[in-house]
């Protein structure tokens, strides 16, 4: 099933192939990496992608490449099952250059994976993590309605939830 998305500003489409050199560049960038898993081979990127991108046949999503519409990469993002670390569940997932932070395109790429999991696919929970000191992802996580649940010492990360009701308190 290919899901082309179209926001106000972005084109969300799936992974393939001939993105896998523009996107490790982005995420083996040591500011994009600082807050998460961050490739040091192109082979290792390669296998991170391709793995979420399977479960789209499977699940019905997986991220997304995000173009502005004049079709510059922005980054990565969307619905993630992490095929490494599964037991978390349906995750909001994202990463983009630092030349588009700031600009909100983190946040019209995950609140559109909401509704989507939520209307589409019909899920009855989400999932993110963020480091403490990653205020930029925190602020978007609250923004798109998530709350927080817990700190886990263990991954050092901040544990949001969301399931359909949190829209309705936004």
């Amino acid at each position: 099933m290919t899901v082309r998305i179209e926001t106000a500003r972005l084109v969300l489409s799936p992974y393939c192939a001939e993105d896998l050199d523009s996107l490790f560049e982005i995420h083996s960038d040591p500011r994009v990496g600082e807050f998460t898993f961050s490739p040091s081979l192109r082979s290792e990127a390669a296998e991170r992608y391709e793995s979420a991108e399977a479960l789209r046949a499977v699940f019905g999503a997986a991220p997304w490449i995000a173009r502005t519409r004049d079709r510059s990469l922005v980054g990565y993002g969307g619905l993630l099952i992490d095929t490494f670390d599964p037991g978390w569940g349906v995750e909001i997932a994202y990463f983009l250059g630092p030349e588009h932070w700031g600009r909100g395109y983190a946040t019209e790429i995950a609140s559109t994976a909401v509704r989507f999991a939520f209307e589409a696919l019909n899920l009855n929970r989400l999932v993110s993590f963020a480091q403490p000191g990653n205020a930029a992802s925190i602020r978007v996580l609250e923004k798109i309605g998530m709350r927080f649940a817990k700190f886990l010492p263990e991954m050092n990360r901040n544990h949001y939830v969301m399931d359909p009701a949190d829209l309705d308190r936004k």
